[in-house]
This record gives structure tokens, sequence and C-alpha cells, in this order.
């Protein structure tokens, strides 16, 4: 089962996003060194929830994230928490998502701490558009930074938003993320919504996308103040509103 919405995924060059990010109010926490070759920074939220900043350190042409560096980097992937990685994968194998088996993944900590995991990604042309899973190897804790205090007052993600040009048929595709996160379909119409424990799914309708599908929009949750809305230059090329509460 689906257990709710665990992380978003920007691609930059990490030194200078971490100062972009820092600028914008955010408290960035260094991440650590994966198995893959790329090394990350967390902005740990008050929901759960993280931002997660990935650069490479090795060039890798075959990851999934890696055209994102031609186009200047920006929100690449969306990640949701499984506690049953193999049968939800399965879930959306029949919708149409092929998936693979579920794979192994390590991140070293700063402080020398080694914590594990299992992924399920989404095969081409799906990856990086349909969110992948994760389900925790070690404990949960251990991998999640702890939540920050912001400055801009943000306290979580509020919602995904993705836009495609055929809309039935990704929201078929996304219906099969919410059957497995609550037994039931989403809810119709556009923007096609998802819950994703407290954050939602949202997928919306772009006509110059024809068949494919793309990230649109990040929408964090703030404790207060009017609502911002940052445009790729304040970023690092990541359109990102932050509303107040609820």
């Amino acid at each position: 089962m689906i257990v709710g919405l665990d992380h978003v995924v920007v691609v930059p060059d990490l030194a200078g996003a971490v100062a972009l990010y820092e600028a914008l109010g955010f408290v960035v926490a260094p991440g650590g060194r994966h198995s893959t070759g790329t090394h990350n920074a967390l902005i740990g939220l008050a929901d759960g929830t993280y931002i997660e900043l990935v650069a490479f350190e090795t060039p890798n042409p075959a990851h999934r994230w890696w055209p994102a560096l031609a186009l200047g980097g920006g929100l690449v992937d969306v990640c949701l928490r499984s506690d049953a990685i193999t049968e939800d994968c399965v879930r959306l194998e029949r919708a149409g998502v092929p998936m693979g088996a579920p794979r192994a993944m390590s991140r070293r900590r700063p402080d020398g701490v080694v914590v594990s995991w299992t992924l399920g990604i989404p095969s081409p042309p799906f990856g990086g558009v349909v969110p992948f899973l994760i389900q925790d190897i070690t404990p949960v804790g251990d991998r999640r930074p702890p939540p920050g205090d912001h400055g801009n007052g943000v306290m979580g993600i509020r919602s995904v938003r993705w836009e495609t040009g055929a809309l039935s048929g990704w929201s078929a595709r996304f219906a099969a993320l919410a059957e497995a996160a609550a037994g039931a379909p989403g809810t119709g119409g556009s923007p096609f919504r998802v819950a994703a424990g407290p954050a939602m799914l949202e997928l919306g309708e772009a006509e110059e996308l024809a068949e494919g599908a793309r990230l649109a929009a990040l929408v964090l949750r703030s404790a207060d103040g009017p609502a911002m809305f940052l445009d790729g230059e304040a970023t690092g090329n990541v359109r990102m509103e932050i509303a107040p509460l609820p």
C-alpha cells in the first residue's frame, strides 16, 4: 500500500542550489552520497516530506535524471512511500506502467551511517513522470532529514502538479496510484486528483503536450503570510508556489 508522498527531487548544481534555497528561507542539510554516484542535500518539512536536491558527482548519461541537466535542471521526479512495494509495482504494471523488479539502493550520510531502501522505478517513457516508489530497509527516520525551522514558514508539500495533453490515458495510470494508496479511484475531471497522505497529486491539461506528460509545479504549504509565486530563476528552474494553510 502507498503510505503517502515521501519526497520530490530537484536536479541542480548542488553547491549553487544549496545557496539558492537558503536565500529563499529554507534550512538545507547535507544528505550524503548514493551508491549510484550522486550526492544530495535535503530540505526537511514538518509534514514528514522533504525536497531532495540531487547532483551527479560522476557523469551518468544512462540515469533518467541526467537529461535534465542539459535543460538547466529543475523538478524531475516524485517519490511515494510504500509498505508493500512489490504489490504496488504490480498495480502500476496492470495500469500500463512497466516497472521491472524493485531494486535496492543506499546512501552514506555525512556522519558515516549507511541508510538503505528498495525502489520501484517506472521504465521509459514513464520514468520521471509517473512517481517512483520507495520502501525502507533501514528505519525511515534514518533516511529522512529532520524538519527545518524555515524562515519562509514552509511546513510541507500541499500538492505536486503535472500537465498532459492526453488526460484520459494518464489519469488511468494515476488512478492505479490512488488504488494503491486508498483502495479507491482518484477524483475525476481536470485536474485529476490523487491523495497521497496530506498532499495531492494533480494532473491537468496542456494541449501542446499531445500524448506526453510533464511535471509542472510544486505547491508548498506555509504557516502564514501571503501566497508567493516563484519563477525558475529564483528556484533553479522549478515552478513553485508557497500557499498559506490549509
